[in-house]
Parts: structure tokens; C-alpha cells; sequence
């Protein structure tokens, strides 16, 4: 029901003050963050019912490629889109494209799931019984509250004796020149695999924080 997901989407941006934010500079050149009361979240419809099947990948992937160029104008909201393609009677693809500057990689599946819930609920005719959520003004109001005298004495605390990059010990040819670089992929089993999404979600960490936390106790 592409009506439905549409109002769905925009329920959840009406929610968050982040998606209907744009950024903008004063006239010193100073960066801000400007969050409008309202924005109509873009919303495509493309229907792909009459390209034979076989060309649907193609097609897709040319898509795809034309959306990443398309980018972001930073000073209009919202800097995301959202495309709905139908491939068949059953067959659609959703393609949400927003800038990092929004949201990183733990805040995607919230908003998925806030659209999922909307779009349910919205279908059945009833009201979205999402949470309350709170507006991100209250977490910058709370670190213009923090003491940056004490915070800065805690980290020169932390890092006395450091005086200079940890080194890498990339080994060098003949004559100083770089050794030769390459890639190396490790697999690990499925088991291994859930064991370590376990210990991201109890840790409320994302994988790719896990493993760069890995990365720095190795250095």
C-alpha cells in the first residue's frame, strides 16, 4: 500500500527533529543546525511491471547508481528520499537514501522499525502507538551544560606520557621504499558470527564499533 508507507514515512520524520533538520551558515561563516517544524518527506513511485524480468538487476543497479549521484543540498530538508519500486505484482524494492550527518549505523534500524510499526498500524486504520520520543535539543542542551575544564583535566590525565602517534610497524623494502600492500579476508563461522552480535547487542555497541574497539587494544 504505497499511500500508507508513504504517511507512515512521514509520521516517523514528523517525530524526529533530526530528519527535518538542514544546515546552514551564518553570515560569520558559523555552521547550524536549522530544524524546520514541517517538511513533505520525497516519496518516488516507479513502476517497473512492463521491463522483462532478466533486466530488473540492470536496471536496479543503474538506479542505485543515479541516486548516490544525485547527493544531498545540506541546506534544504530533509537530506533523505525514499523510493518505492515495483518490480512485479509481489515484488517491490524500498531504497532509503539519507546523508551520514543524520544518523550512523545504530539509529537505521530505529527508524526502520518506527516506519514498520507506522505502516501497520496506519493500514489497519488505527493510531501508531509509538513511544514518546524525546527531542535531540535536550541531549545539546545537556553537553552545554558539561564542564569542559574538568572533562579536559581527565583526558590530559589519561593520555600523560603520550607524546607522540602510536607507530605502525609497516615493514619497508629495499631503499626505504613501502613494502608491497594487499587485502586479506578472514571468514568466521555462523556461530562465531552470532556470538559477537550477542556481545554487541548487550553491550549496546554496534559490530563496526566492536571490531575498531578490538582494532585499538591491538594497538
Amino acid at each position: 500500500d504505497a499511500g500508507t508507507l508513504r504517511r507512515a514515512w512521514q509520521r516517523v520524520a514528523d517525530r524526529h527533529g533530526v530528519l527535518r533538520t538542514a544546515f546552514a551558515r551564518r553570515t560569520t561563516g558559523e555552521a547550524v543546525q536549522v530544524v524546520l517544524r514541517g517538511v513533505e518527506v520525497p516519496f518516488e513511485e516507479h513502476d517497473w511491471r512492463t521491463i522483462p524480468g532478466d533486466e530488473h538487476p540492470r536496471v536496479l543497479d543503474a538506479f542505485l547508481a543515479a541516486d548516490r549521484a544525485r547527493g544531498f543540498d545540506l541546506a534544504s530538508a530533509p537530506a533523505m528520499r525514499v523510493s518505492l519500486l515495483r518490480a512485479g505484482d509481489e515484488d517491490w524494492h524500498l531504497v532509503w537514501s539519507h546523508h551520514h550527518v543524520l544518523l550512523d549505523g545504530w539509529s537505521v534500524p530505529l527508524v526502520l522499525g518506527e516506519v514498520f510499526a507506522a505502516y501497520a498500524a496506519l493500514r489497519d486504520d488505527r493510531e501508531p502507538g509509538l513511544p514518546h520520543a524525546r527531542p535531540y535539543r535536550e541531549y545539546v542542551e545537556w553537553l552545554g551544560r558539561q564542564d569542559g575544564a574538568a572533562a579536559e583535566a581527565f583526558w590530559r590525565e589519561e593520555l600523560r606520557g603520550l607524546r607522540a602517534p602510536t607507530p605502525l610497524a609497516i615493514e619497508r623494502g629495499a631503499g626505504g621504499e613501502r613494502g608491497e600492500q594487499g587485502d586479506r579476508e578472514l571468514a568466521v563461522s555462523e556461530e562465531v558470527t552470532e556470538a559477537l552480535r550477542t556481545l554487541a547487542r548487550r553491550h549496546r555497541l554496534t559490530l563496526n564499533r566492536l571490531v575498531q574497539g578490538a582494532w585499538a587494544l591491538l594497538l
